[in-house]
């Protein structure tokens, strides 16, 4: 992979949620460390809890315009550009309308904590098998809960009244395409946060080939990496800069 790499024989595709593919994606993640380019060590900035943020994000943009819930609940997603960039970005910056406890769960993603136990009120679990949990919260059908999925839940109860709510499957939506699609509707939350995350970097993309033209880039979903301390130092502020557009300031870890 890297001999095809080197000698220009890879690839650059998006998917119809905004996510790039290249290479460098699907490189393996124990061997990252050792790619070099040009005899320089590649290295990155990472979003901490990134698909935690963009829950977050989704909720704001629930509770902030009436009109939203029935758009994000018939989401589809175009193979080529992206139709809900312009029409929720505004909306994210006003949290006038967002309950206290969606606003706490904005604190825990940025102050890392978000995947520690004691934040959510539960003993005698790891930190492992609380981040397992959370997700499968976060990204599964609606179902019959176990006493400590029903414990997280209800820990920010506003953020997962929307996710459930994105998951339920209506009669508007349950067929599309003359097939079944109800076996897949729980799937929506996962796309539109891979939207929303994709959104998000390539905003910090346009800043990077605007004002740092010359600078090597690579992606991987919400970590971005280059090569030489000062361009990761500017990759950092680029990120910076995005988030607080959307009024957070999430925890940024060099990798």
């Amino acid at each position: 992979m890297v001999r095809r790499w080197a000698a220009g024989d890879g690839w650059f595709r998006r998917d119809r949620f905004g996510r790039i593919h290249t290479p460098f994606t699907s490189f393996p993640r124990s061997l990252r460390p050792l790619l070099r380019s040009h005899g320089r060590a590649i290295i990155g900035v990472d979003v901490g809890a990134m698909q935690m943020v963009c829950a977050y994000l989704l909720a704001v943009w629930w509770y902030r315009d009436p009109s939203v819930p029935e758009r994000m609940v018939r989401a589809t997603f175009p193979e080529s550009g992206n139709p809900y960039a312009r029409r929720y970005w505004n909306s994210l910056k006003d949290r006038a309308k967002v309950p206290a406890d969606v606003r706490a769960f904005l604190v825990s993603c940025v102050s890392g904590r978000i995947y520690d136990p004691a934040e959510w009120g539960v003993e005698g679990v790891t930190r492992d098998r609380l981040k397992r949990t959370v997700l499968v919260l976060v990204m599964d059908r609606n179902r019959r809960r176990s006493p400590l999925e029903r414990t997280i839940a209800g820990r920010f109860p506003g953020v997962f009244r929307v996710l459930r709510a994105l998951k339920r499957v209506t009669p508007g939506h349950a067929r599309r395409e003359g097939r079944d699609y109800s076996h897949e509707t729980h799937k929506r939350v996962a796309h539109l946060l891979q939207n929303l995350e994709s959104n998000i970097m390539h905003r910090v993309l346009k800043i990077v080939f605007k004002e740092r033209p010359d600078a090597p880039v690579w992606t991987r979903h919400h970590a971005i990496y280059t090569v030489g301390e000062d361009s990761r130092r500017f990759l950092r502020e680029a990120l910076s800069r995005v988030f607080a557009d959307l009024g957070v300031a999430p925890s940024l870890k060099d990798c």
